[in-house]
């Protein structure tokens, strides 16, 4: 027997798989108001695809035996747009620290009145061969010179009356001072004598010119100063010549050192200079010491020194005196009743000074440097201890900060001891670069400028390949915009502002091939079809559609989109008395779903089924119906391969996620994922991403 094709009268297809429906949403991550992620990479685009892999579908076919009307009902199918993710330029967060300054640290210094006071010795030792004894003499006269001056901040050095160079002993010492003579007495006695022990051998004696040299720490063409300013001078000359020697033939006659004068010029009186001088030839019986001293011409000859002595105030006694104890001691008095009440403080104070001598104010004071001068009168007998309180080294305070460079003034922070100042306290200056207080932060304030410099932020971003224009949608940060513009020949899209560091622009559009536009006719054999209409399900509105020469519907992009349901609706011509029928197959059928049914009996049409690749074959036992039913499930050619179709040259990485778990057992082929069938459900979702490598990642 012939069989015969019959009309498919209805048909709907309807997918049973809980992961099909449509896509969920785009979830975006909402950009804070001002960005604080770091990193300055510019990432590119990521390419993005989603796929249902396979589908089920149950087919209904109803077939009016009266009127010869098919009608077929479809779902019109648009492959999920394509996402790419854009990124905007991140500059590096910069955080520039300053701190306020002050009027100084605040220091509490006290010391015992009785070491007030401060005093430098200058000893000029003749190192002639008459010298010896004499050398021997004041070598051991250390304690008898710091009879009265003991409890000073004393210092001693020595010279020759042939060098002005500053002695030194063995092992470097220079200057012997109070401090090293305290940590170690015999030590200290011992450097004094290496000090004062010059040697002998020198005919050649400038007093005055050496002690003169001296003072001024000049040795040689080098000129190292060591008097303190605030201190007491003192000179000891010890010599049995005159000022520029004895002789008929030692003389300095025109030198500008001959006379007390180049001292006094240089110096004033303030250095006071004693004496231990040859005032006579030694008489018969005088110290051993003495021997080989004298023979002046016109004794007492040292007119040069005693002038110098008297007019600074000093006291001198001859060298021939069989005890120095008397003499120093007396010069040491002296020198001690000259000494003032002086501090000398760690540091130099800033402002004024709070001083308490034993618990009593003290009002009267100066200060020069770090030395701290007290009003002897304020000083009384007996007083103990004195304390002063002070502030120093103080940092100069400013209202101006810079912050090095340019400042991008919508990303500025000021912190001030890390507490986030109101902008109304300051204002950032751009041609300076400098925020700019309307007061003095306070004192030592921490200050903290926070900012991402000045560059000027993308509006403008690439994107990988052509698109429809019209189905482009913008988010930035999750945000849809309609403020850009694009440029498909040059593939630019342009902002109207540039959104915020590391901004996510996200670009969502349709490429020319997303969208189905032919579609099976079902069940209908075209040489029976005289004419159709195709109409919206939803609204009855009519569509346009032609049928090409695959015998499939066409239909224009402007009428497709995801999911539109359609009713096509076909006219034509067949025999009402027909029992036996033929439906075609496009698709594997479930041979356990299938159900037949002639105006609702199941019996009638259930005869002689038979179910192969193209069609479906039954017979109806009887011809006394209007309309067969028929069903199944059907199921559509499994999707396991997977093209991502992009133009980005460059590497790329391919990741894959079939139900939004990343999954790695595919195979790459170009462009294309190829996935096993035994590894992909149908009906999973599938998604693919591709993302380009850059120098940056």
């Amino acid at each position: 027997m012939q069989f015969k094709y019959i009309p498919i009268i209805y048909w709907t297809l309807f997918t049973i798989c809980s992961a099909c429906g449509e896509k969920p949403p785009i979830s975006f991550v909402e950009s804070p108001p001002k960005p604080d992620n770091l990193g300055d990479a510019d990432a590119s685009a990521t390419i993005a695809k989603q796929w249902i892999a396979g589908e089920a579908i149950e087919q209904t076919i109803s077939i009016d035996t009266g009127f010869g009307l098919v009608s077929q009902a479809l779902t019109l199918a648009q492959v999920p747009n394509t996402e790419e993710s854009l990124m905007q330029i991140n500059r590096p967060i910069n955080t520039v620290t300053a701190y306020q300054g002050h009027d100084g640290d605040e220091i509490t210094e006290t010391f015992a009145v009785s070491e007030a006071g401060l005093m430098d010795l200058l000893i000029i030792i003749d190192d002639s061969d008459s010298m010896d004894g004499y050398q021997q003499k004041i070598a051991n006269s250390l304690p008898s010179i710091l009879k009265h001056v003991g409890n000073t901040n004393w210092r001693i050095a020595v010279a020759t009356t042939s060098d002005p160079c500053l002695r030194s002993t063995s092992g470097g010492t220079q200057i012997l001072s109070r401090d090293f003579y305290n940590a170690d007495a015999i030590a200290g006695q011992a450097a004094f004598r290496e000090l004062i022990d010059v040697g002998l051998g020198s005919s050649w004696e400038r007093g005055i010119q050496m002690a003169a040299d001296a003072l001024e720490g000049l040795c040689g063409a080098t000129t190292v100063p060591w008097t303190r300013p605030q201190a007491q001078v003192s000179v000891l000359l010890v010599t049995d010549e005159e000022n520029c020697g004895s002789a008929s033939n030692e003389n300095c006659d025109g030198e500008e050192w001959e006379n007390p004068s180049y001292l006094t010029d240089k110096f004033g009186p303030d250095p006071v200079v004693h004496g231990l001088l040859l005032l006579q030839d030694p008489p018969p019986g005088s110290d051993s010491s003495c021997d080989n001293s004298g023979y002046y011409d016109d004794p007492p000859d040292p007119s040069s020194y005693i002038d110098l002595i008297t007019t600074t105030g000093g006291i001198y006694d001859d060298i021939c005196t069989s005890d120095y104890e008397v003499v120093l001691e007396d010069i040491s008095q002296s020198v001690s009743d000259k000494i003032n009440v002086q501090f000398e403080l760690t540091y130099t104070p800033s402002g004024s000074l709070e001083i308490e001598i034993d618990g009593q104010a003290v009002a009267s004071y100066f200060t020069d440097q770090n030395v701290l001068t007290v009003d002897p009168s304020d000083v009384p007998d007996g007083a103990v201890s004195i304390s002063i309180k002070y502030k120093h080294t103080p940092v100069s305070k400013t209202r101006y900060y810079s912050a090095n460079m340019g400042v991008d003034e919508s990303t500025l922070n000021v912190m001030v001891n890390d507490v986030l100042a109101d902008p109304s306290l300051y204002e950032y200056r751009s041609n300076t670069r400098q925020v700019v207080f309307n007061d003095l932060p306070a004192n030592r304030s921490k200050i903290d400028l926070v900012f991402r410099e000045n560059i000027s932020l993308k509006t403008e971003f690439i994107f990988s390949q052509s698109f429809i224009t019209d189905s482009l949608k913008v988010y930035i940060n999750g945000v849809q915009t309609d403020a850009f513009t694009v440029d498909m020949p040059s593939r630019n899209l342009t902002l109207a502002e540039a959104p915020w560091d590391n901004s996510e622009v996200m670009l969502v559009y349709e490429r020319s091939s997303d969208k189905t536009l032919e579609y099976d006719i079902k069940g209908v054999n075209p040489g029976q079809l005289e004419e159709f209409t195709i109409r919206d399900a939803s609204s009855g509105e009519e569509i346009p559609a032609s049928i090409n020469l695959s015998n499939q519907l066409e239909f224009d992009r402007n009428d497709v989109y995801q999911g539109r349901k359609i009713i096509a609706i076909y006219n034509l011509q067949f025999g009402a008395e027909q029992r036996r029928f033929q439906l075609p197959i496009t698709d594997e059928m479930l041979p356990d779903s299938l159900v037949i049914r002639a105006d609702g009996e199941a019996e009638t049409c259930e005869q002689e089924i038979e179910i192969n690749n193209e069609a479906l074959n039954f017979y109806c036992s009887d011809e006394d119906f209007e309309v067969i039913e028929v069903s199944y499930t059907e199921a559509k050619e499994m999707l396991n391969t997977f093209t991502l179709d992009f133009d980005y040259a460059g590497p790329v990485r391919w990741v894959v996620y079939v139900d939004g778990k990343e999954f790695d057992k595919f195979h790459l082929f170009d462009k294309t994922v190829v996935i096993l069938n035994k590894n992909l459900p149908i009906g999973s979702t599938v998604r693919v991403e591709v993302h380009p490598i850059t120098d940056a990642s």
